[in-house]
């Protein structure tokens, strides 16, 4: 297996519909020589607005035959997600790995502490965007991950995180450990 501590992450972590995803597609579109998505495998549905790029879909039954490959596994609702290492080709750009709390905690089992940066995503509540399968307990629940977060960023306006703002809490963060 790929040795996961050559590799530098940042981890984007919130609440169902708080703008994870499409912060990190923007920071991929806009920084792509800095910048691409980890992998994840699920064996969810596709929802409507997701692209076949996002996720490999699969059975519980294949996913459990590969589960120990992956990382940074969870379960989300009964359904299994994990992440594919990434290869060599990615060695010098930072992979981005959007994760729920238990995510989170497995990964941090995987990954030393100096190969990661984490932000959180703490849109209020009525700005998110709903998704029918979460209650509103399930999603408040959700804003535990953030208590975990190197940084928590609030959207003003209801406007989503802008990528540039992201890159310079990560220079500024790499800037201060390097002293």
């Amino acid at each position: 297996m790929t040795n996961l501590n050559d590799f530098i992450f940042l981890v984007i972590a919130g609440p169902s519909g708080s703008g994870k995803t499409t912060l990190a597609d923007s920071l991929v579109e806009n920084y792509p020589s800095r910048f691409y998505k980890v992998k994840q495998v699920t064996t969810r549905e596709m929802r409507d607005d997701e692209k076949a790029s996002t996720y490999v879909w699969m059975r519980k039954r294949d996913f459990k035959g590969i589960n120990h490959l992956l990382f940074a596994h969870t379960n989300i609702n009964g359904e299994y997600y994990g992440s594919i290492p990434p290869t060599n080709d990615k060695i010098y750009k930072c992979g981005i790995i959007i994760l729920n709390e238990e995510g989170f905690n497995n990964f941090k089992k995987d990954v030393l502490r100096e190969n990661y940066f984490s932000i959180g995503l703490n849109l209020p509540f009525n700005n998110l965007n709903k998704r029918e399968e979460r209650t509103q307990e399930y999603v408040e629940n959700e804003y535990k991950v953030l208590e975990m977060c190197d940084q928590v960023l609030t959207p003003r306006f209801g406007k989503f995180v802008e990528p540039v703002e992201v890159i310079e809490i990560m220079e500024d963060y790499y800037e201060s450990i390097k002293k």
